[in-house]
């Protein structure tokens, strides 16, 4: 058996959910319900339900790439382009080079 599983999203966030539940079980069937523990408890319910289906974070635009893999080939001359927490590959061979500095932004995060 492969060890990645115990490194994997499924993992903990079955683990984090079975947490979170255990201590609504233990929670509701006291009296005494603690308030502050039930919103921890839902809060890491929410972290393992996110961490197993997941949600795209994802954000890309002609300019910007934002958690996301993009190649950039239409590249303007005086433009910014901005890449976080992801991989682009910017096409730079369209640009005219005559007779003026062609100038253009690149941010990498």
């Amino acid at each position: 058996m492969k060890m990645n599983f115990l490194i994997s999203g499924v993992f903990w966030g079955a683990m984090l959910v079975l947490l979170g539940i255990s201590m609504i079980i233990k929670t509701v069937f006291k009296i005494d319900i603690p308030i502050l523990r039930l919103i921890f408890a839902l809060i890491i319910i929410y972290w393992g339900v996110k961490l197993l289906f997941g949600t795209s974070m994802k954000k890309s635009d002609e300019n910007n790439v934002i958690f996301d893999n993009a190649r950039i080939t239409q590249v303007e001359d005086g433009g910014e382009y901005n890449v976080i927490f992801g991989k682009s590959v910017i096409d730079l061979s369209d640009i005219e080079l005559a007779d003026k500095n062609s100038e253009v932004e690149i941010n990498i995060i």
